[in-house]
């Protein structure tokens, strides 16, 4: 929330364009494919496919629309951030994913003519699939779009290996994928196609789309994630790490922290080692200000591993300085 505008367009507009490529593929798979919509091993190379563009966007750490409908709620839940804070950071993500997709969608359209593998009544296909719903079914659709957004943003923080997050990734967009519903962003790439090449598809078509797609999204990811997940995890006073796969902390450093604990020289390897969690709640700078505080009476000097993670309570804290830790003579922040 605190970067610079121009750093969140242009990330925002990466997203756009990036997330085209799953529209893309799945062209390609109808084009090439014998079967078509409603074909099981069509769908499930569609479902497959439309996923390869949620994984260069998040993988690439680029600013999506829908995943801020859950991470960058909660700061504003608890009181961390403004809504005004949360209105700037949806408002620029959101004008450069739709630009993005603007621009990814007119330089596929000027390659069309020279791709072989690509017919353009695919894209009228996939656009009029989304389009042809009445408006309360794309609203509806939209909720549980942006539900499983939510949660695949919130899951992705328990997975500390990059196979781990490509499986999370794959199951959760490919379940939208298979069961067509209407997400903001890449329906965005997808019924454009459809507005350029076909005049089945309308611009009133594209607006209701894009309106109704957006305003579910953004109510799934902020009611059904982020007000649940905040109600039970982080409105208490401090959570309690188990073990170290819980709390994903590579971003921790992104705001101040104090590590009280007799093994300092230990401390970074740890948030090391905890690396994911409050990424997508830190990199703003608004998650909850917090530091490890060591629970335990005894200062024997025994090496910090997973066992010993059940001894660190994380407490949020409003008044926590920056403190430099420092460990094999490198000191971080």
């Amino acid at each position: 929330m605190n970067r610079e505008r121009s750093g969140l367009l242009l990330s925002g507009v990466s997203a756009g364009l990036d997330i085209g490529f799953g529209p893309l593929m799945m062209a390609v798979i109808l084009t090439l494919s014998p079967g078509g919509y409603g074909d099981l091993p069509t769908e499930l190379l569609l479902a497959s496919v439309y996923s390869i563009g949620f994984m260069l966007v998040i993988l690439g750490r680029s600013e999506l629309f829908t995943e801020h409908t859950t991470l960058a709620v909660i700061p504003v839940l608890d009181n961390q951030a403004s809504a005004g804070q949360l209105a700037r950071l949806w408002g620029l993500v959101y004008v450069g994913n739709i630009v993005g997709g603007v621009l990814f969608t007119l330089l596929v359209v000027l390659l069309i003519p020279g791709l072989s593998v690509i017919s353009t009544g695919a894209f009228e296909t996939i656009a009029i699939k989304l389009v042809a719903h009445d408006l309360e079914w794309l609203f509806v659709g939209g909720v549980f779009a942006g539900w499983l957004m939510g949660l695949l943003a919130w899951l992705i923080t328990a997975a500390r290996e990059t196979t781990s997050r490509l499986l999370i990734i794959f199951i959760v967009t490919a379940t939208i994928g298979v069961l067509h519903l209407p997400h903001s962003i890449a329906g965005n790439v997808e019924v454009l196609f459809g507005l350029i090449i076909s005049p089945e598809v309308s611009i009133g078509n594209y607006v209701a789309f894009l309106a109704l797609a957006t305003v579910g999204n953004a109510v799934g990811g902020a009611v059904f994630v982020a007000s649940l997940k905040y109600g039970h995890v982080v409105r208490g006073g401090s959570w309690t790490v188990h073990t170290m796969s819980v709390l994903n902390v590579n971003m921790l450093r992104s705001f101040p922290y104090r590590f009280d604990s007799p093994y300092q020289s230990t401390a970074v390897n740890i948030l090391w080692e905890i690396e994911y969690l409050f990424e997508q709640l830190c990199h703003s700078g608004l998650a909850p200000r917090a530091h490890l505080r060591w629970k335990s009476n005894s200062h024997t000097p025994t090496p910090i591993n997973v066992r010993m993670m059940s001894n660190y309570t994380l407490h949020r804290s409003k008044d926590v300085t920056p403190h430099r830790v420092r460990t094999n003579s490198t000191y971080r922040d």
